[in-house]
């Protein structure tokens, strides 16, 4: 432990439950306990890992945030490698693991031959929680568009060209001890959501939460149907109060009270 006054914890995600660190499993849950017990203060990014902490009496839930300024930009100039796929888009940015709900994604690909399936971010290289079979299922299908890594000064530029943004991930995967920066970021650029029912998702009344594959996809032709100004301009505002600025004060008023 090193030797410090006082002791102040963030939690961001539960790596014990996290694919990338099983190996070292009882390890992570042995340093989250000794935190437990000596921290002054815990912030968790998601409100199940304040149950974690519980043996602390002073745990504080702070989820995630968004730069506005970044996604709300104005961009004129596209990438061919987005701006050339067919409208409408139904998109996914995020690294593409084994959460993935695969039958999700194939259901959406087979019932919709004329919409674009555009699935932006990383799916090779060497960390070996990156799902193989899960991106050699998804290349079998035409109208799907593995983009590949994209970088952060572009995420903006494809976010936006989306027509509806979806989170189909696994409900029994390390989501559930989450908070996802897709709904953040989905919703700064005025992009309706279909997600799989994770925690946190309800923070905001506007995502259409579905159940199973055939649920995903009424969402999905709904939130497609109904989307206009209106409610892209709502959900902008939605996510106003939402910026990290707002947060690391939320973080700063709560130690300046505690310690």
């Amino acid at each position: 432990m090193l030797d410090a006054k006082s002791y102040i914890f963030d939690a961001v995600d539960d790596w014990s439950i996290h694919p990338s660190y099983s190996s070292c499993k009882a390890s992570i849950e042995m340093n989250y306990q000794q935190i437990a017990d000596k921290a002054d203060l815990i912030f968790t990014v998601a409100e199940e890992l304040v149950a974690k902490f519980s043996d602390n009496d002073h745990v504080y839930w702070v989820p995630n945030a968004i730069d506005l300024n970044h996604y709300q930009q104005k961009i004129t100039l596209i990438d061919k490698e987005i701006g050339d796929i067919p409208h409408p888009i139904i998109g996914y940015i995020g690294v593409i693991l084994g959460r993935l709900d695969l039958n999700i994604i194939k259901y959406l690909a087979e019932n919709n031959p004329q919409k674009s399936i555009v699935i932006a971010g990383s799916y090779k290289g060497k960390l070996f929680y990156w799902d193989r079979k899960l991106i050699k299922e998804l290349k079998k299908y035409s109208n799907i568009h593995l983009l590949g890594f994209i970088p952060y000064e572009k995420s903006a530029m494809y976010i936006q060209q989306f027509d509806v943004g979806i989170i189909p991930h696994l409900e029994q995967s390390y989501v559930k001890a989450t908070n996802a920066m897709k709904m953040y970021e989905y919703f700064a650029c005025g992009k309706p959501i279909v997600a799989s029912a994770a925690p946190g998702l309800n923070m905001f009344e506007d995502i259409r939460i579905a159940k199973g594959p055939e649920d995903f996809n009424r969402n999905v032709i709904e939130a497609l149907a109904e989307n206009n100004k209106d409610k892209t301009l709502a959900r902008v505002e939605l996510v106003k109060e939402h910026t990290w600025r707002n947060r690391v004060n939320q973080m700063l008023d709560t130690i300046y009270e505690r310690l």
